[in-house]
């Protein structure tokens, strides 16, 4: 999904991508936030994604233990 528009036309949000992973989102009233992810060697998810906030703030997430068993362990 790259964008979201509603009824009038009006943008509510937008997604950009590199190769499939979401790297940036743009919200109608104009806020952004980027994501960087840190990927493990050899794996299909990366362990964690940092998020950085309208404001420039950073935040990290650990992502790796929220990821199904499926997608773990495929090979």
């Amino acid at each position: 999904m790259t964008r979201i528009i509603d009824d009038k036309g009006r943008v509510l949000l937008r997604n950009w991508y590199d190769t499939g992973v979401l790297m940036r989102q743009q919200f109608g009233n104009g806020a952004t936030y980027s994501y960087s992810y840190d990927w493990a060697l050899n794996r299909y998810y990366p362990d964690k994604v940092v998020v950085t906030f309208p404001d420039q703030t950073k935040r990290d997430v650990r992502v790796a233990d929220a990821v199904p068993d499926y997608i773990r362990n495929h090979q």
